[in-house]
C-alpha cells in the first residue's frame, strides 16, 4: 500500500510534559518484529509525536504502524501533495485540502487525529539526512536517531525559552526527554534573562531541568559589550542557569591571544551575576597579574553595599549604604568579566538575611526618591554617619533634598614619604579634631544641607540652608562610592574629581506671590510679587598661623584651621509687578506701575 513522502519539515510535537511517541510511515514492508528505519532527504517530512503512547515490550507490525500513522501522516500533507496522493489512489482530486483529507480518512478507514492540546514545549526537526526510529525492546526506552546536518529547534513556553541545536548526529530519547549531540555542536538558548552559546564535538541536555554536559569546546553568555567566551575542557550545565567549567578559561575577547582572562582550575557560574572560581589566575595578555585561591562575587546586592578599599592618607576603608526608601541605581560594571548575564532592574527585590534578592514579581512604575543612610570607618582618618534623602513631596513640603553628616576624625601627618596619625609633635597619640557650632566647641564635624518648596495658596517659599563646621568636611568624608570596583586597576573609566574644599555656601529663603485677579480692584488687571528674599553668605577664614613647633605641624592638618564666618548678610531683596488701568481719556489707555 503507497505511501507518500511530503514536502515540509520534520516536525516533533510533544504534548504537555508527558512523553510522547515516535511513529514514522513506512516506505517499505518490512518483517515483524524487527527495528524500522527509512532514510529522509533533508527538509523532507512532517510528522507529529502522539501524545499518550507508552514503549511496550512487543514490536508492532508494519500493518500496525501503518495503521496508526496513516491519520498523521494525512494529516501533515499539504495541498499538493494530497491531490498527487488522491491521483494516486485513483480518487477525485477536486476541492480544498480538507476535502481532500476527508476521501483519504475514507479510503484508508481511519479517523482524523483529534486536535493537538496546547503544547508546552515544540520540538521542530528543521532539518536532517537520515532519521532511524529505533523501537524500544523489553521495556526500555524509545529512540529517535538523526544523522547527516540535523537542525533542531525547541521552544518551551513554561520556561519562556527556546533552544536551537546544530550537530551531525542527535539521539532523542523520548521516554527520558534526554537529547545527545555529537560531531560540530553547536547550541544557542534564549531566555528572558540572556543568551547561552556553545560550540564543540558532544552534547548531553536533559530537557526537563535543562542540565548537560558540554565538552571539548566553548560556551558564550551576553551580547555586545557583555558578551563573555568560556572554554573549558568539560562545561556542566546543572540548570535554572548554574554551569561548572572545569579547568576554564573566561574572557570577554574571542581572540586566541585575549587582552584579559581568567584561567581556573574550577568555575561556578551561579545564575544571575553570582560566581565563583577555584584556583584562579587573572592574567593581562600572557602576563600573570594575581591570583586568588578561592573568589567569590555575589549576583545579588548585599543591602547594605559594602565597598572596601584603600587610601594613601586615610588608610583602608569600609563604605556602607543602607537604603531605607528607594534603591541604589544600577551600574554597569566597567570590565565585562563581572557582566554575566543582564541585570534584574525591571524586578522588585526583597531582603533575604543580608540580600537583596530579585523576585518574580515586576516593578508598578518607577521613583527617584530615596532616604539612605551611611556608616564609614578608616583606619588612619577615623569614622563617619549620615543620612540623606531626596522626596518629591513630604507632607505640605515638595522636592525635599537634604543631608546631615557627622565626622569623627584625627590628624593625618605625612612623614617620611607616608602617611600616620602619630607622630612627634602629637607625643605619637591620635589628635582628634572638633569643630564650632555657635561658639561652642563639638568634638566631632558636621555637615548640613537641606533645601525644599512650600506652596500656601498663592504664596510660593523656598528655602536653602546648608551649613558646615570646616571647609575639608567634603574632602574627607563625601569622597565615597556604593559600588564595589573590584578589578579597578584594570578599567579604562574615566578618573573621578573626588570633592574640593569648600570656601562659601549661602543660606537663603525665598517667597513669590501672584494674587488672583478675583481679590484685585478692577483698576488693577494683575499684581505679583516675583521676588522676596533674604540670604546670609558664609565664607572661610583661616585661624592665626602658630609660628613655633611642634603647634604648626599641628596647625596644617588640623581641618579647623580654617572656619566659617557670617560674610554678607542681605535683609530683603524684593521684586514686584502691578499692572492695571488707572483711567483712560478719550481712548482706554493703560498705564504701569
Amino acid at each position: 500500500m503507497p505511501c507518500r513522502l511530503r514536502a515540509g519539515i520534520l516536525s516533533i510535537l510533544l504534548i504537555g510534559l508527558i512523553p510522547a511517541g515516535v511513529v514514522f510511515a513506512q516506505g517499505t514492508a518490512t518483517s515483524p518484529g524487527t527495528e524500522t528505519e527509512e532514510t529522509l532527504p533533508a527538509d523532507s517530512v512532517q510528522t507529529e509525536l502522539p501524545s499518550g503512547e507508552t514503549a511496550g515490550s512487543t514490536l508492532p507490525t508494519d500493518e500496525d504502524l501503518l495503521l496508526k500513522t496513516m491519520a498523521l501522516d494525512i494529516a501533515g500533507s499539504d495541498y499538493y501533495a494530497l491531490v498527487a496522493w488522491a491521483r494516486e489512489l485513483g480518487l477525485s482530486e477536486s476541492g480544498t485540502a480538507t476535502e481532500l483529507r476527508a476521501r483519504l480518512y475514507a479510503y484508508y478507514s481511519v479517523e482524523a487525529p483529534a486536535p493537538a492540546a496546547s503544547a508546552k514545549r515544540t520540538i521542530v526537526i528543521e532539518s536532517a539526512d537520515r532519521s532511524e526510529y529505533l523501537s524500544a525492546k523489553e521495556g526500555g526506552d524509545a529512540t529517535v536517531l538523526f544523522t547527516g546536518r540535523v537542525s533542531i529547534f525547541i521552544k518551551d513556553d513554561e520556561e519562556g525559552q527556546t533552544i536551537s541545536l546544530q550537530a551531525d548526529e542527535v539521539l532523542f530519547n523520548r521516554d527520558a526527554n534526554l537529547l545527545s549531540a555529537r560531531g560540530n555542536v553547536v547550541f544557542e538558548r534564549k531566555r528572558p534573562d540572556g543568551t547561552d552559546y556553545f560550540m564543540g564535538e558532544t552534547l548531553e541536555l536533559d530537557m526537563d531541568d535543562n542540565s548537560g554536559l558540554f565538552m571539548e569546546g566553548q560556551s558564550a553568555r551576553g551580547e555586545g559589550k557583555d558578551r563573555l567566551i568560556f572554554r573549558a575542557d568539560d562545561i556542566v550545565s546543572k540548570g535554572a542557569g548554574v554551569l561548572v567549567f572545569k579547568d576554564g578559561e573566561i574572557s570577554s575577547c574571542e581572540d586566541n591571544l585575549p587582552h584579559y582572562s581568567i584561567r581556573a582550575s574550577k568555575v561556578w557560574i551561579l545564575g544571575g551575576n553570582e560566581w565563583a572560581m577555584l584556583n584562579a589566575t587573572l592574567s593581562v595578555g600572557e602576563l600573570p597579574v594575581l591570583y586568588l585561591p578561592f573568589f567569590y562575587y555575589p549576583g545579588e546586592e548585599i543591602v547594605f553595599h559594602p565597598v572596601f578599599g584603600y587610601d594613601n592618607r586615610n588608610g583602608r576603608f569600609i563604605q556602607t549604604t543602607t537604603y531605607l526608601l528607594g534603591e541604589k541605581a544600577p551600574k554597569e560594571e566597567s570590565i565585562s568579566l563581572f557582566r554575566l548575564t543582564e541585570g534584574g532592574a525591571s524586578y522588585e527585590r526583597e531582603v533575604r538575611g543580608v540580600f537583596l534578592r530579585t523576585t518574580d514579581a515586576k516593578k508598578e512604575g518607577t521613583t527617584s526618591d530615596f532616604v539612605k543612610v551611611f556608616a564609614d570607618i578608616y583606619s588612619g582618618l577615623g569614622g563617619f554617619v549620615g543620612a540623606q534623602a531626596k522626596v518629591a513631596s513630604l507632607g505640605a513640603l515638595q522636592a525635599v533634598d537634604g543631608f546631615f553628616g557627622l565626622g569623627l576624625s584625627r590628624s593625618v601627618f605625612y612623614s617620611s614619604g607616608i602617611y600616620t596619625p602619630f607622630t612627634e609633635a602629637g607625643d605619637y597619640q591620635s589628635v582628634w579634631n572638633s569643630s564650632y557650632f555657635l561658639g561652642a566647641e563639638l568634638p566631632l564635624r558636621f555637615g548640613i544641607e537641606f533645601v525644599t518648596r512650600l506652596t500656601l495658596g498663592p504664596l510660593g517659599l523656598s528655602l536653602s540652608t546648608p551649613f558646615y563646621g570646616d571647609p575639608y568636611f567634603d574632602q574627607d568624608f563625601r569622597n565615597r562610592s556604593e559600588d564595589m570596583a573590584w578589578l579597578k586597576f584594570l578599567s579604562q573609566d574615566e578618573p573621578v574629581t573626588p570633592p574640593g574644599k569648600r570656601s562659601s555656601f549661602v543660606d537663603r529663603i525665598d517667597a513669590q506671590m501672584s494674587v488672583p485677579a478675583s481679590l484685585l480692584p478692577s483698576w488693577i488687571s494683575s499684581a505679583s510679587l516675583s521676588r522676596l528674599s533674604s540670604s546670609l553668605s558664609w565664607a572661610s577664614k583661616a585661624r592665626p598661623v602658630p609660628g613655633t613647633q611642634p603647634e604648626l605641624t599641628l596647625y596644617y592638618e588640623d581641618p579647623s584651621r580654617e572656619f566659617f564666618y557670617p560674610d554678607q548678610l542681605t535683609y530683603l531683596d524684593a521684586a514686584g509687578a502691578l499692572s492695571g488701568t488707572i483711567f483712560s481719556f478719550p481712548a482706554s489707555s493703560s498705564i504701569k506701575a
